[in-house]
């Protein structure tokens, strides 16, 4: 069965929770028609992004918090803070989509105890890892309106011991 850590930071298994935790999956990725991780986030109930630039790179709201919605919604990479407490948006573009195994949301303040800015609810982002053996590669072109492009390349070596995961996002 699948484990969820929780702000409790002990896995739980998902029906015993009381909070609402949505967990999403590599399949759930493959089967959506999301480009991007931001994409991906959007289709979420309760998740809204906000663009006022132009970039890749737009603000998460989550709980409706918001102009300040970057600022109480944290955002973690395998357990790690991506998101400042400071007026910085969180570098989606540098996420390539095909290196996540799953994102874990944690909505609500029961997610404070990953420490400040996560008032909203927190958004882990897990990473897929090199099974042993494994020797695989992915690229991706894309091209768009007004002269927008996505590169992507992926590399994924496994040994009996150690892994290398390396990937490459340009937009």
């Amino acid at each position: 069965e699948e484990v969820v850590v929780t702000a409790t930071r002990f896995p739980v298994q998902d029906r015993e929770l009381p909070v609402g935790v949505t967990v999403v999956t590599r399949d759930d990725i493959e089967k959506s028609a999301a480009d991007s991780l931001p994409e991906l986030l959007s289709r979420l109930p309760g998740i809204h992004l906000r663009d006022l630039t132009g970039s890749p790179n737009p603000s998460i709201d989550m709980r409706g918090f918001g102009i300040t919605g970057d600022q109480n919604t944290l955002v973690l990479l395998d357990g790690q803070r991506l998101s400042e407490i400071e007026l910085v948006a969180v570098k989606w573009s540098a996420i390539p989509l095909d290196a996540v195994e799953r994102v874990e949301i944690l909505r609500g303040s029961g997610a404070v105890a990953y420490g400040g800015g996560a008032t909203g609810g927190t958004i882990n982002i897990i990473t897929r890892r090199p099974m042993p053996g494994e020797k695989t590669g992915q690229a991706a072109v894309g091209y768009g309106s007004y002269g927008n492009g996505t590169m992507s390349a992926g590399l994924r070596l496994g040994g009996e011991r150690a892994g290398l995961a390396l990937h490459a996002n340009a937009q």
